[in-house]
């Protein structure tokens, strides 16, 4: 098959392509995954972080480094401070 070329320059050259190239079948796999990756990487990337010196406002943290004390915690505490408690008032008792 003879295909016609028009070049910058306007000059019109013929060429030879095989014709097996537009009467084979068609790989859609591979047609999708070229199409895929040309796409993917047609796109420009605009995600960016920011430098500490960009920041406007603080850039202390906004929580505190250490958990604070739940109210269960201070139950628990509560409740072995005064098991301990007892069991030292039990012993003073029965030892004596």
């Amino acid at each position: 098959m003879k295909i016609d070329s028009i070049s910058i320059k306007g000059k019109v050259a013929a060429f030879e392509i095989s014709e097996k190239i537009f009467y084979s079948d068609i790989n859609n796999k591979l047609v999708g995954h070229v199409l895929y990756s040309q796409i993917a990487n047609s796109k420009p990337r605009l995600a960016k972080t920011k430098q500490r010196n960009q920041i406007i406002g603080s850039t202390a943290k906004i929580h505190a480094q250490k958990v604070l004390e739940t109210q269960d915690m201070q139950v628990k505490k509560h409740h072995y401070l005064l098991v301990v408690v007892w069991h030292t008032v039990l012993k003073e008792k029965f030892i004596k």
